[in-house]
């Protein structure tokens, strides 16, 4: 039985050597297009196959950077985008990550600026304590939610805490309140804009600049390999894409799929009616 990966790894060799092979094998089916066979194998099998990664790297790439285009303009997106993959190159976390984080900041109200700014701290802060990728997508996030709210919480709070930040006592040191004064004020919602600031100011005051000390640690030159990797696997899916018009393909590839799947089906027929 012919199956459709038995009809790929014909590709490996010429075109016409594969269709007199299929003419030799298939003589009771000289209605089956043995060229549009090979073709629809080869559309859909080598698109699919080769390259995938860059152009799954390229794709969404483009619907980040779209994404913040729409919220901030081109040039501010091109920028935050080129400065998160900077951050992700300089440190111990991955830029293409580092986007989408930036980008919870733009919609509480930043501009790239702001947000370049803010990450910046927050690599510092998870370099200074040792913090993993997860742990400081929950930071921003806690940190994102307050902002947007315009005051401190102990939900939030206890989150950072618990993410590895020590929040509590930074804010504690930043405004020289303790912190059971400062759980009872949260829990008044005194704590707002200005106490908001002086956890960015105790944060900064212990963790800047931290993220340069991670440079040569084993966790930097994995993140830092698979950082390059990813965009260069982005730049290569743009080329793809674009010398090869994978989305003019892509657009009529369904039309091949369909005739594979009738042509598949006529030469199962005709080794069946053969023996």
């Amino acid at each position: 039985r012919v199956q459709s990966a038995d009809v790929k790894m014909l590709v490996c060799v010429n075109d016409d050597y594969v269709c007199s092979q299929v003419e030799e094998a298939l003589p009771a089916c000289p209605t089956v297009d043995h060229k549009g066979v090979v073709a629809g194998a080869f559309a859909v099998g080598s698109i699919t196959a080769f390259g995938k990664a860059a152009l799954e790297a390229s794709a969404n790439a483009e619907v980040l950077r779209k994404g913040l285009t729409f919220q901030l303009g081109a040039d501010q997106a091109d920028l935050l985008i080129s400065k998160m993959k900077e951050i992700g190159e300089t440190s111990a976390y991955d830029g293409s990550a580092l986007i989408p984080m930036a980008r919870l900041w733009v919609n509480v109200g930043d501009n790239a600026e702001t947000a370049i700014s803010k990450m910046n701290k927050i690599v510092d802060a998870g370099s200074a304590y040792g913090l993993t990728q997860e742990q400081i997508q929950n930071c921003t996030l806690a940190l994102t939610q307050m902002a947007g709210a315009g005051k401190i919480d102990a939900g939030n709070m206890n989150q950072l805490t618990n993410d590895g930040i020590p929040a509590w006592k930074l804010l504690s040191d930043a405004m020289g309140v303790p912190v059971e004064q400062l759980r009872d004020m949260a829990s008044k919602g005194d704590l707002t804009a200005d106490s908001l600031n002086a956890l960015w100011d105790g944060l900064v005051a212990k963790t800047q600049g931290a993220s340069a000390e991670m440079q040569g640690t084993l966790m930097s030159h994995f993140t830092n390999l698979e950082e390059s990797a990813q965009n260069s696997l982005a730049g290569i899916g743009d080329i793809i894409s674009k010398a090869f018009d994978v989305s003019g393909i892509l657009e009529t590839a369904g039309e091949y799929v369909d005739q594979f799947k009738e042509h598949i089906a006529s030469i199962n027929e005709a080794i069946t009616a053969g023996g």
